[in-house]
């Protein structure tokens, strides 16, 4: 694929003296918002599966002089996760570099292809949220990420509202208490607890600092408290994340292991050559990763009412 080259023609400006400042967007700091809601595993291969398995039930009473129950472990799904190739480069002539009078230009163009990756991976992190109530993006189990009725050996669970709502003192409250009823794959209940929620963009955010924030409860004359606040309910807060795309849409992060994957093949990568037959130097951005799911028990969501 040919690249575009940044010649003297395109940047005239930067050859004469006397420009006071170059401006673009690269000096500003991009947030990081993909490491408040996954977990990172290395990989070393192409593709990385992880296995979930189901344990021993729970112990079963016996007569006295009766054999032991025995019972049995087993495989219950696969989920592979296959890395991905993410790259950006330009070009540019040798003669630009020579007679370029702005020194500052070159490190602004570097910058660009950092902060160009840098936001493909909140893109892509984001996205498993905006796809998580969508049947056409499965996990491991053959469900979406949020459905209300993931498969397990004992049965079928949910990590999503019976009814879809909007954020709200008592949607919150419910999604708390079907937390608490997560079962693992033998339905035997789990400690798991919601640390964070996830909230767009949007007006929502200003919902979630006064469900969350106050010491009473919101929206309301009779000088109750806020029962989430003094339970000590989700201890990190709540985090906006500016890439999520449904304006409603809300999800509680859980405490469950191996739940949501960053999977880092390699990280960004800058380097550069020199075209032998233009002279030409181009600088380019390099990585591998992927993001997904393995246990859907890390997220509890609703898309909104």
């Amino acid at each position: 694929m040919s690249s575009a080259v940044i010649t003297q023609g395109i940047f005239p400006k930067l050859l004469v003296e006397g420009l006071r400042k170059i401006s673009d967007h690269t000096k500003s700091q991009l947030p990081v918002y993909w490491d408040k809601m996954y977990t990172t595993e290395i990989s070393s291969k192409k593709a990385e599966e992880y296995l979930m398995t189901a344990g021993l039930g729970m112990a079963q009473v016996m007569a006295e002089g009766e054999a032991v129950p025995s019972d049995i472990m087993q495989q219950v799904y696969v989920t592979r996760i296959a890395n991905l190739n993410y790259g950006v480069s330009f070009s540019i002539t040798s003669n630009m570099l020579e007679d370029n009078q702005h020194k500052e230009f070159a490190l602004q163009k570097t910058r660009s292809l950092t902060r160009a990756v840098l936001v493909a991976r909140e893109v892509d992190g984001a996205l498993v949220f905006d796809r998580a109530f969508n049947s056409s993006y499965l996990g491991g189990d053959g469900l979406e990420l949020c459905s209300a009725a993931h498969v397990s050996v004992f049965g079928t669970w949910n990590n999503e509202l019976d009814t879809a709502a909007d954020l709200s003192e008592v949607a919150l409250e419910q999604a708390m208490v079907d937390v608490a009823d997560f079962r693992d794959e033998r339905g035997i209940r789990m400690n798991i607890s919601a640390n964070r929620l996830i909230v767009p963009n949007a007006l929502i955010q200003f919902d979630a600092k006064r469900i969350l924030g106050s010491s009473l409860q919101p929206d309301s004359a009779q000088n109750n408290i806020n029962a989430l606040k003094a339970m000590g309910y989700l201890p990190g807060g709540f985090s906006v994340n500016r890439y999520l795309g449904a304006a409603k849409a809300w999800f509680l992060i859980t405490d469950a292991p191996d739940g949501l994957i960053y999977q880092s093949r390699k990280e960004p990568e800058l380097s550069q050559h020199n075209e032998w037959d233009t002279e030409n130097i181009r600088i380019k951005i390099l990585a591998r990763w992927a993001f997904k799911w393995h246990d859907p028990r890390a997220v509890f969501g609703s898309p909104g009412a």
